[in-house]
């Protein structure tokens, strides 16, 4: 009979114990969840610089900015050139608009994107990603005439043209 008690006192403990690392599971998923991103829509600049790890600098405010070759009508047409609509969202008339951050490298590559703005939909923000990773390489940003690596902030908008 004791010996009962204590294999089912046993199966308690050992379910209780499962129990509680469940929890503790759940609980570290919810708290692993990226945080909302904030709407900070800079148009291409803000004060200031932010350090980065590699070897140097990410430029907030460079004394050049980063230049598309061909300038931004250049750059609107390689967007709406390379933009698939999502198709679901397209039979469904709905539109949104990903505001996305990058850094044009000093090399003029286009490197760590990321979405300042989501549009609710992750269709439109996984092809804004994608269509960003498209983009060639700009003519980087200047500090005392030398290329550095600098934000650069960019609007996708999904809009349907009118009937």
């Amino acid at each position: 009979m004791a010996m009962k008690k204590y294999a089912v006192l046993l199966l308690a403990l050992v379910l209780a114990m499962s129990a509680i690392d469940v929890e503790a599971k759940k609980k570290k998923k919810r708290r692993s969840r990226k945080p909302a991103m904030q709407e900070v829509i800079v148009p291409d600049a803000a004060p200031g610089a932010e350090s980065y790890n590699d070897d140097g600098m990410v430029y907030e405010e460079p004394d050049v900015m980063p230049k598309y070759p061909g300038g931004v009508d250049a750059l609107v047409k390689f967007i709406s050139d390379n933009l698939r609509y999502p198709e679901k969202e397209e039979r469904s008339g709905e539109e949104g608009k990903v505001v996305v951050r990058f850094v044009v490298e000093k090399n003029g590559r286009i490197g760590r994107i990321n979405i300042l703005r989501s549009s609710g939909n992750r269709h439109f923000d996984n092809e804004a990603l994608r269509v960003v990773s498209l983009i060639p390489r700009f003519n980087p940003a200047l500090v005392g005439g030398k290329p550095v690596a600098c934000h650069f902030t960019l609007p996708v908008s999904f809009t349907l043209p009118d009937e």
